[in-house]
């Protein structure tokens, strides 16, 4: 029983990881690709607790940076928002993974948080 709660853990948290890994990589070839004028850089957070939901755990956030020079305004970050509501996929992957909040955020640390499960569609 508890081998299979420790194993079960680890799986759950290689998932999570697995998926921000991905996010990277994507994101590092749209910059290069010049499909975005910024590179992006995804890494999990403590998160929000006002977010949280059924499926919630620890480092329940889904941070993302925006690694542009000086300050990124609160609209881009928005921007960077309204383009993750677009891909349902990816807002159900990172809720599935135990994920609640989402965070946009420059080098500066401006930027925004809210709830995934707000970003589903209907």
């Amino acid at each position: 029983m508890i081998w299979n709660n420790i194993r079960e853990w680890f799986n759950h948290h290689a998932e999570k990881n697995q998926l921000v890994k991905e996010f990277n990589l994507n994101a590092k070839h749209a910059f290069i690709n010049g499909e975005v004028p910024t590179l992006l850089k995804a890494q999990t957070s403590w998160g929000n607790s006002k977010f949280k939901h059924a499926f919630s755990n620890t480092w329940s956030g889904f941070r993302i940076k925006v690694t542009n020079k000086g300050e990124v305004s609160l609209e881009f970050c928005k921007i960077i928002g309204l383009l993750i509501i677009q891909d349902q996929v990816l807002v159900r992957k990172l809720i599935s993974c135990g994920f609640d909040t989402l965070e946009v955020f420059g080098m500066e640390g401006d930027g925004f948080q809210t709830g995934l499960t707000l970003l589903l569609s209907e």
